[in-house]
């Protein structure tokens, strides 16, 4: 097989094998044009022989389909006596895996259900092109951060409109264990096999068994697929609910005539997500696990390109992708009050304002610094602040787009800046202090003591917190100074992201990771009592953008490995993932109308996202 070092058709450098399997092997590798890690599958195959067909078919299957469940082929081509494919690179492992570590508890019903719509989700988009995959199977989907499934490895996928089946005499295609009983008798595969294939997948989430158990000769496995009734679920586990049960049942019908196609499966997924139906703790286990506190509900998709109702009050879709040409990150996003212009922070081009609905770039702001950190448009929109690298904060004309002011002192880095609700005041956070100035005057009020970094004001203007370096968060009255008992976020964690909630009590708050079980949490705590302490989990990145919705439903979190969450805000249950994976998420910010969501990224891009709740 292929070794390390080698350059397929001098541009995909092998550098370590990752796996392999029956249809070749799994390279970790690096693309030279590009400059991106890939993962290559390679085979060796004789020309023109069924194998060789048969590998370029999966090629050719994949590159058809565009699906943000189905995994991505970049290219193929042939080395030598070597053909390969060339897909981008999943982190994460296989189901099989994940089931093999559940195995003593299972997997919670709410887990099960979620994986299991993404998997409908991405085998529909699929049949609507005619794919049927054929060995649908916990090791050919993988899971990724955020629980998001891929369906991987097409190789003995079957095309409908195509008279060549790829076999040779009579073999039988698939794994034994989750073949449909007609794949058993080698009767003609269509989607309904591929149905059955994930009912076996979702008994087996389920209970942690297989419906019938692969420790026997082939032809008593085959012939129990073919005749015998598998046992109910909850036989094997207690408290299955029965509407989940019952679809398991149908989609282990022996007659494909009897099982319920995908549109019928992803309605009873979403129908017994969305009257969260689901206990969230698998049974034994006295706790809910980081998955359930966050699960998201979701209704599945049946198209390749979808924007569809998310469930749970929550609909989006992505209406556009800006790019910048300064090759910088955009570290800072605002939306104007009216909405009309977002405001951009890059690290390379400063401060730009652009046309959300057209993604024109209106102003570019001259004279600001070269790498903007954070900016703030007051409540009437006539202010723009801007705030950096450098010591200044700098006020522009919001009508005319000219500097009026710029506020000077501040030592270090300026992370953030917010306006008081009634616009009269600003507050400046860098990691060095917390100052206030008159917004009308650009007179400094005042320096208060022991606040740093992020900085935000209440709904009402009557509080003001800012972060620590002990992972504190501060409390004043900005309006007499008064200073109030802090809130603990994280013992000794420095305090680095904040955002009020609408409700004028929530604090979202993020701190900088004390250890590995830290990294991508986020906090919410009630500032005027300080109990309700909850810490979310489902990013595995450092986060670096929070924001709320205005009508305060939902919370949103990016981290630095592209992963954007949607919670809702009351109860911090996770209703969705983006499901555009972005670039080391930087920046998030609302428009005013809570209609458009925008997502600032290391790379330069801004996604617009209609995300409602």
């Amino acid at each position: 097989m292929a070794t390390a070092g080698v350059s397929l058709a001098d541009r995909y450098l092998l550098r370590r094998l990752l796996g392999r399997g029956g249809m070749g092997e799994v390279w970790l590798g690096r693309d030279a044009v590009l400059g991106r890690e890939v993962a290559v599958k390679v085979m060796p195959v004789a020309p023109d022989t069924v194998s060789e067909r048969r590998f370029l078919r999966e090629a050719e299957v994949l590159a058809g389909l565009r699906h943000p469940g189905i995994t991505v082929v970049h290219d193929a081509g042939r080395h030598d006596t070597y053909r390969f494919i060339v897909m981008e690179l999943l982190t994460g492992h296989d189901l099989a895996r994940l089931l093999a570590e559940q195995r003593a508890g299972q997997l919670s019903f709410a887990r099960a259900v979620d994986l299991m719509s993404q998997t409908v989700d991405a085998v529909a988009a699929a049949h609507q092109h005619g794919v049927v995959h054929r060995d649908l199977k916990p090791a050919n989907l993988f899971v990724q951060a955020g629980d998001r499934v891929k369906v991987c490895d097409f190789g003995i996928a079957r095309v409908s409109d195509t008279s060549e089946t790829l076999t040779s005499a009579g073999p039988v295609l698939g794994t034994p264990a989750y073949m449909s009983p007609e794949q058993h008798q080698g009767r003609t595969a269509d989607a309904r096999t591929d149905l059955y294939s994930l009912g076996v997948v979702l008994f087996e989430m389920l209970t942690g068994v297989l419906p019938f158990p692969v420790d026997q000769p082939l032809y008593a496995l085959m012939r129990q697929h073919v005749e015998a009734t598998p046992p109910r679920p909850s036989a094997l586990r207690p408290g299955i609910p029965r509407e989940l049960e019952k679809l398991v049942m149908g989609l282990l019908a022996k007659d494909p005539a009897r099982r319920p196609d995908t549109r019928e499966v992803a309605a009873a997924l979403a129908e017994l997500t969305a009257r969260d139906a689901l206990p969230t703790a698998a049974p034994g286990s006295g706790r809910t696990s980081r998955h359930d506190r966050g699960r998201r509900p979701r209704t599945p998709t049946l198209a390749a390109n979808p924007a569809p109702d998310a469930g749970a009050g929550v609909a989006f879709d992505l209406l556009r992708t800006l790019r910048s040409n300064s090759g910088g990150s955009v570290d800072a996003l605002a939306f104007s009050p009216d909405g009309q212009a977002l405001a951009t922070g890059h690290s390379r081009s400063g401060v730009r304002l652009i046309d959300p609905h057209t993604g024109k770039v209106l102003h570019p702001l001259t004279g600001t610094d070269d790498r903007v950190h954070t900016l703030a448009f007051a409540p009437d929109g006539r202010t723009l602040a801007t705030g950096g690298e450098g010591p200044v904060v700098r006020l522009w004309d919001g009508r005319t787009n000219t500097l009026r002011a710029q506020l000077t002192g501040h030592t270090g880095t300026v992370v953030s800046v917010a306006f008081a609700p009634d616009g009269h005041t600003l507050a400046v956070g860098s990691y060095a202090g917390l100052r206030l100035w008159s917004a009308d005057t650009a007179k400094r009020l005042a320096d208060l003591s022991g606040g740093t970094g992020p900085a935000a004001f209440s709904p009402d203007g009557r509080l003001l917190v800012s972060g620590g370096t002990d992972g504190y968060v501060r409390r004043w009255s900005p309006r007499s100074g008064k200073s109030h008992r802090p809130r603990s976020v994280r013992p000794n964690g420095q305090v680095r992201l904040l955002a009020f909630g609408p409700d004028g009590q929530s604090i979202a708050a993020v701190c900088a990771p004390l250890t590995a079980r830290d990294k991508g949490l986020v906090n919410v705590v009630d500032t005027r009592t300080g109990r309700g302490h909850r810490r979310l989990t489902g990013h595995t990145e450092d986060v670096g953008a929070l924001a709320y919705s205005p009508d305060g439903r939902l919370l949103v979190s990016g981290d630095h490995g592209g992963t954007v969450i949607v919670r809702d805000a009351r109860s911090g249950a996770q209703l969705l993932i983006l499901p555009e994976r972005s670039e080391r998420v930087r920046a998030l910010a609302y428009s005013p109308d809570g209609a458009t969501l925008a997502v600032g990224c290391f790379d330069g891009s801004i996604r617009l996202w209609g995300l409602r709740s």
